[in-house]
């Protein structure tokens, strides 16, 4: 009981001690999160073609900002020792809202990519032969 009862404290503690040693690897990630976001952004203002890829991706950059925004913040409490915002149950929240969306946006990017794609060629091949509508001359 009292091992049960130390780890909740571990994570549920409202002023966790000063040593921290995650803050340069916390800042790389969340620059790394800025930078796929504006590389998505980038893509998308350059290939505005690739109409398949701007309608899957369209809402990920914004989300990817949100989650650096968060993490630098959760930086921010913890380098300043805010109480109840520097809890490490935010951090292992963050954190795994993270994994999650770089793994909803890898297998987006590996697995609806590629089929949304094939199917918006063969949409448009298909409808390269259906007639036009003639323009009605007044």
């Amino acid at each position: 009981m009292n091992t049960f009862n130390s780890i909740i404290l571990y994570f549920f503690n409202p002023a966790p001690g000063r040593d921290f040693l995650y803050y340069i690897p916390l800042a790389i990630f969340a620059a790394l999160l800025a930078g796929i976001g504006i590389a998505i952004i980038l893509r998308i203002k350059k290939n505005k073609q690739d109409k398949s890829f701007k309608k899957l991706f369209r809402g990920f950059p914004s989300k990817l900002f949100l989650l650096a925004g968060l993490i630098v913040v959760y930086l921010f409490f913890r380098y300043y020792y805010v109480t109840f915002f520097s809890m490490r149950f935010l951090l292992c929240l963050v954190m795994a809202v993270s994994a999650y969306f770089i793994f909803v946006l890898i297998k987006t990017y590996k697995k609806n990519y590629p089929a949304e794609k094939s199917l918006r060629t063969q949409r448009l091949e298909k409808n390269k032969w259906i007639p036009k509508k003639k323009k009605r001359k007044k």
